[in-house]
C-alpha cells in the first residue's frame, strides 16, 4: 500500500496536465504515473513508449530514462520547452 488514494494521486497529476497537456500527446494515465513517480521520489522512469511524449516529460522532470531517449523523444522534449 502506498498510502495514497487514486483521487489524491489524480490531484497531483493536475499541475502536470495543465502545464504540459496542450504541448504533448501524454495521456491522463501517463501523467498519473509521472505524478506518482515524482511524489514517491523515483529517480528512474522505465518506458518503451516513444510516441506519446511521456518519456520526454519524465526526462524534463529530471528522471533518468531507460532505455535512453531517442530522436522522437528529443523532439517531444523540444516541444515541451524544458531548458
Amino acid at each position: 500500500m502506498c498510502g495514497q488514494t487514486f483521487e489524491s494521486l489524480m490531484s497531483l497529476a493536475g499541475d502536470l496536465f495543465q502545464q504540459f497537456a496542450p504541448r504533448c500527446n501524454v495521456g491522463t494515465l501517463d501523467l498519473l504515473h509521472l505524478a506518482a513517480a515524482r511524489h514517491f521520489g523515483c529517480r528512474w522512469f522505465l518506458s518503451f513508449d516513444s510516441q506519446s511524449g511521456c518519456r520526454a516529460l519524465a526526462s524534463g522532470l529530471r528522471m533518468k530514462i531507460f532505455p535512453p531517449l531517442n530522436a522522437v523523444d528529443r523532439e517531444w522534449l523540444r516541444k515541451l520547452r524544458f531548458s
